[in-house]
């Protein structure tokens, strides 16, 4: 990351780089993908560098127009009724 902060500006608790999965959502598909990120270990709070961001907007481009080539199919989803 190219600003590491180590306070919340939000609840002032401490920020740790932590292994998460994200969700991102688009054109009907949903994609996983495992990040290193800064998150509060007190509200949760995640922060993202640019370059970071920059990646999530991207997969969510990708699957907005159907492109999912390159993504691994991991299962199948389903709505609740």
């Amino acid at each position: 990351m190219n600003t590491m902060i180590s306070l919340c500006p939000f609840c002032g608790g401490t920020v740790a780089q932590k292994s998460v999965l994200e969700t991102v959502c688009g054109g009907g598909h949903t994609a996983s993908i495992q990040m290193n990120i800064l998150v509060c270990e007190k509200c949760s709070e995640r922060f993202y560098s640019l370059e970071q961001n920059n990646r999530l907007e991207a997969l969510q481009a990708k699957l907005e127009n159907q492109q999912t080539e390159g993504l691994q199919p991991t299962g199948v989803s389903f709505k609740a009724v």
